[in-house]
């Protein structure tokens, strides 16, 4: 459970780093086309739609898989916005299918994080495991988009989205060919009851 943790904290961290910052990104495509990040949104709220209608794809224990695609699919997503003058497509289809994209892995990342609480942290220890991943995903949303903007201040807008999207590529790639070392049933009643005893000595 604390692998899991951890996964949820980086990647958190990373997506609220550039959450707040995509009307910046969008101004720099294309200042015109108000539109755009409308579309965006709308294309990424069916992605999620669409993930959570297929919820039972939760079920089982490949983790690394679930969680890890979903950091890419958001990685890849938020790095191919800055590229979407090059597309060989409509900017507009091009930020639909962006959009879609990080709506899929966002949903795939939520269902089965959500999923993997639940279903691996002893019943003695729900409530407690609830309240430090509150209290830790509280704090990434306070101090993540104060450094956002300011990396977008200093860094640009694209250059940001493309080191950020890449990374999350990579730790959701990490995910995927590591994570069944670390995600286990036979090891989640240990990592919860690690993860309360640092609580304690806090």
């Amino acid at each position: 459970m604390a692998w899991i943790g951890m996964f949820a904290f980086i990647g958190a961290t990373v997506i609220q780093l550039i959450d707040f910052q995509f009307a910046s990104l969008f101004r720099e495509i294309d200042p015109a086309s108000n539109y755009l990040m409308s579309y965006f949104i709308a294309a990424a709220g069916a992605g999620t739609a669409v993930m959570l209608l297929l919820g039972r794809f939760s079920s089982g224990t490949a983790y690394g898989w679930k969680l890890g695609g979903g950091y890419v699919l958001i990685g890849l997503s938020a790095a191919g916005l800055t590229f979407l003058r090059q597309a060989a497509m409509p900017v507009p289809v091009a930020v639909l299918m962006c959009g879609f994209l990080l709506g899929i892995g966002n949903g795939m990342f939520l269902i089965t994080f959500n999923y993997a609480l639940q279903k691996e942290t002893p019943a003695s220890m729900t409530g407690r495991i609830f309240g430090i991943q509150n209290t830790v995903l509280s704090a990434v949303l306070i101090a993540a988009p104060l450094l956002g903007g300011t990396l977008v201040q200093t860094l640009g807008a694209r250059l940001t989205f493309t080191v950020a999207g890449c990374f999350l590529s990579a730790v959701g790639l990490a995910g995927i060919g590591w994570g069944h070392r670390f995600w286990s049933r036979s090891s989640s009643a240990a990592s919860a009851a690690s993860l309360v005893n640092l609580e304690e000595r806090a």
